[in-house]
């Protein structure tokens, strides 16, 4: 009964399975209606810009390693510090120690990086060729940087005939000749009893040529042995003039000191010194000066042409050295080493730069004549070549 009550269960055999319908499954359609999109996007393509940035620099690393170490650690250090490697058989020692020659060689070649334009200028009341060779060629040889040295010629005449011969004999250089007539035409307009013309010419001539602002002015009978540039870049600080001085001249053998100081004491001037005058201050040598035309004051001249008048030296006016243009720059000059004191042609050593010129001098007087001189010594002749000295005869 009571299996009949139970509902009987259908054998296995009887169970049968849904067949599974063979599809796939399809994506919804586009929004827009356009092409089918895959269920998974394919992978980005990377730019090209940043491949050809990729291959460059596996390639830079590549290319590193060929070349070869330039440091290494000392097994002895403790540290265990970077050092580079250096041709020299010895090795680097593990203190960092400079050497000083190398180091005033780095100095010397930034300086001579920033000094771009070297200008000598000269002034000749009688026009000697072979002076002036000299000069530029001395000069020119012993420069370092030669091609930054400008010369610029003051003579009396021939200005065209003056420049084209030196132009033969130096090709390549930078060389200007000038007349004198502008600045002698400015004196007058300013001091008309002034005779001696070459004294204040190294302080007029940057108002005729303003592209002279910094100069070297030499006395033309010079023959220069020291490195131009290593004078010309010389720092003045608050000095617009730089002169060796002559101690065997010495203030008081030319001025009553007891008249100048009385004048300090009493004159309002502000080019009279603060200080009392000292009668053993050695002269400076008006030969070779270096200007700073920038720095250079204003009433200079004035308080020139004020000196020759207040101390009335026209009686001792038998060189042209001056004393008023000394009186005029007392305390207000940068002292030259004395390795660039003119020094005496007989008297050269090697430690001396700018020496007198020895050979033969035109010596020109008053009435406009000249004559020729002998001179005394033969240093001149190993810069200016036999042949050279036909072609500048005059």
């Amino acid at each position: 009964m009571a299996s009949a009550e139970r509902g009987t269960f259908p054998s296995e055999s009887e169970l049968w399975k849904r067949p599974a319908r063979l599809s796939t499954h399809r994506p919804p359609p586009s929004l827009g209606g356009g092409p089918l999109l895959p269920d998974v996007d394919p992978p980005p393509r990377p730019r090209p810009v940043l491949q050809a940035v990729s291959f460059a620099l596996v390639f830079a690393f590549a290319a590193l390693q060929l070349f070869p170490a330039s440091h290494f650690r000392h097994p002895a250090d403790s540290s265990r510090s970077w050092m580079p490697f250096v041709s020299d058989s010895n090795p680097a020692p593990l203190t960092n120690t400079k050497d000083p020659l190398k180091v005033q060689n780095t100095n010397v070649q930034k300086h001579d990086a920033e000094i771009e334009r070297i200008n000598v200028v000269t002034w000749t009341e009688c026009l000697n060729l072979r002076v002036l060779a000299v000069l530029a060629n001395s000069t020119i040889s012993t420069s370092r940087l030669p091609e930054h040295v400008y010369f610029s010629f003051f003579v009396p005449k021939d200005v065209k005939l003056a420049y084209y011969k030196l132009k033969v004999l130096f090709p390549d250089s930078n060389l200007d000749v000038f007349g004198q007539n502008e600045v002698k035409e400015k004196l007058r307009s300013m001091a008309p009893e002034w005779k001696f013309i070459y004294e204040l010419t190294p302080f007029l001539i940057p108002s005729s040529k303003p592209s002279l602002r910094k100069f070297i002015f030499l006395s033309p009978d010079m023959i220069i042995q020291g490195s131009i540039e290593e004078l010309f870049g010389l720092d003045l600080g608050p000095y617009a003039i730089a002169a060796a001085e002559d101690c065997s001249r010495r203030l008081g053998d030319y001025v009553d000191i007891a008249v100048l100081n009385a004048i300090q004491r009493t004159a309002a001037k502000t080019w009279i010194s603060e200080k009392p005058y000292d009668k053993d201050a050695c002269m400076p040598d008006p030969k070779l000066l270096l200007i700073d035309a920038a720095k250079l004051d204003k009433n200079f001249l004035d308080s020139v042409l004020w000196w020759n008048q207040v101390l009335n030296l026209k009686h001792e006016r038998n060189t042209q050295d001056n004393i008023v243009i000394a009186v005029a720059l007392y305390g207000k000059y940068l002292k030259l080493p004395g390795t660039w004191k003119v020094a005496d042609s007989a008297k050269v050593s090697s430690e001396t730069k700018v020496f007198t010129y020895d050979g033969p001098m035109r010596s020109c007087s008053l009435r406009k004549n000249h004559h020729e001189e002998s001179g005394s010594g033969n240093i001149w002749r190993r810069y200016l070549d036999p042949k050279a000295d036909v072609i500048l005869a005059n």
